[in-house]
């Protein structure tokens, strides 16, 4: 237990150090995948940004999937897993996910389940600083099993040091696009200038 203790800690210390750093959020995001893949011993992860204007959900990073690609779907509070976690804004977790009858499934979903052979799954929402849902980090087994307490205090961890990457990375575009605006109404500015001395 000490081990795995010190494997979660050293883990989290390269998640902080390594997001924190990275000017892209999908290398930022991949270091969160990786590790709550291995600290959750599953067979897949990945994170899932929502569009804000529209709230599709769009998978931007994977670990251990075997599709090529994961359908987008539309957050809606209350409908399938996604929307339960949405809706709740707290970590879900099933032990056979296409049995589980608590949420609604959409047929893209399930046949995405099936392909990866899905039995477990576990997601946490990655909250902003307003608490709104602004992505999904999830992990599946394909074997029976179920994810523990332990694994959903992992996972919210994790969803946490996402959370922090996708504030950093934004802030910082954020500034360079406050910083292209500023460039460019200088520029304006030393064209009237110019025009103005030529009169």
């Amino acid at each position: 237990e000490a081990l795995e203790r010190l494997a979660e800690i050293q883990a989290f210390q390269r998640v902080t150090s390594e997001t924190l750093s990275s000017p892209d959020l999908a290398t930022a995001l991949r270091t969160v995948v990786r590790e709550t893949c291995e600290l959750l011993r599953a067979d897949g992860a990945f994170c899932s940004l929502a569009e804000p204007s529209s709230q599709d959900a769009e998978t931007v990073v994977t670990q251990g999937a075997r599709t090529a690609q994961f359908p987008r779907v539309r957050l809606v509070a209350g409908e399938g897993m996604a929307g339960l976690v949405l809706a709740e804004r707290r970590a879900m977790r099933t032990d056979d996910y296409l049995a589980d009858t608590r949420f609604s499934h959409a047929p893209p979903l399930d046949d995405w389940a099936r392909a990866e052979e899905t039995q477990a799954m576990i997601g946490a929402p990655i909250l902003d600083r307003d608490g709104k849902v602004t992505a999904i980090l999830w992990a599946y087994r394909r074997s029976y099993g179920h994810f523990s307490d332990k694994d959903e205090t992992v996972i919210v961890g994790l969803a946490q040091q996402a959370a922090l990457a996708i504030g950093t990375v934004r802030g910082m575009e954020g500034g360079r696009e406050r910083a292209r605006q500023t460039a460019s109404l200088l520029g304006v500015g030393q064209v009237c200038r110019s025009t103005l001395e030529l009169r």
